[in-house]
């Protein structure tokens, strides 16, 4: 593989991360607002974000002040799909 193609992966990689990030801070303070404050697990996170839609996750991701200064305000709803996907894999493996 030429280094050419690299590059591209290695930002995919970075941007995945940092996107991930952002999502679980939206999600983190979702969850504590639906549940007095209380601060949740892996796990619970991925609870919550297995009951909720998807119209709804994209929403809450969009919505958080966190998303402001990143590409989550401008990304399509399935790369935030997508990215609350990679999120719940890493925490429920």
């Amino acid at each position: 593989m030429s280094s050419k193609n690299a590059t591209p992966l290695a930002d995919q990689q970075f941007l995945d991360k940092q996107m991930t990030s952002v999502i679980e801070s939206a999600l983190t303070h979702g969850y504590s607002l639906a549940n007095n404050g209380v601060i949740p697990t892996q796990l619970q996170l991925v609870a919550y974000i297995a009951q909720l839609d998807e119209t709804t996750l994209v929403d809450k991701v969009r919505a958080h002040p966190a998303a402001a200064a990143t590409p989550a305000r401008a990304a399509s709803g399935s790369d935030l799909l997508r990215w609350v996907h990679l999120l719940a894999n890493r925490h429920s493996a």
